[in-house]
């Protein structure tokens, strides 16, 4: 849990089974105020213990009220256009922003439900 300026606080999370990186926003009263998943070419840990993820750019933010945003799809299809990603890379970013969305839009996105507990709990120790 990192603590910013006018008291926000971005708890991260890094399944290590899954194909995204996690940054919860949450206010100076505890409150969600942004979910952001960043698409992951790769989730590890380093020799050191430190998460890390291979961002593939694409990106989905999940709002409290539901809405959801796709974002940087310009700078994912840039990216397989300089060779910098392959086009298995690019269909598989493309695909795991699907299931993202969907699963939050089907609430069953484990994380997403779950984030306020963890925060909330966090705040408590």
């Amino acid at each position: 849990m990192r603590k910013l300026s006018n008291n926000y606080v971005w708890l991260q999370f890094f399944p290590s089974s899954g194909n995204f990186m996690l940054t919860a926003t949450f206010n100076a009263e505890g409150d969600l105020v942004q979910c952001y998943y960043d698409i992951a070419r790769k989730i590890s840990i380093t020799e050191n213990g430190i998460p890390y993820c291979e961002d593939l750019y694409l990106d989905v933010v999940a709002l409290p009220n539901g809405l959801i945003f796709t974002l940087d799809e310009d700078e994912l299809l840039g990216a397989l256009q300089q060779g910098k990603i392959t086009k298995e890379e690019y269909d598989h970013a493309l695909l795991e922003g699907a299931n993202l969305r969907d699963s939050l839009k089907m609430g069953t996105n484990h994380l997403m439900n779950k984030v306020q507990v963890y925060y909330d709990f966090l705040k408590s120790i």
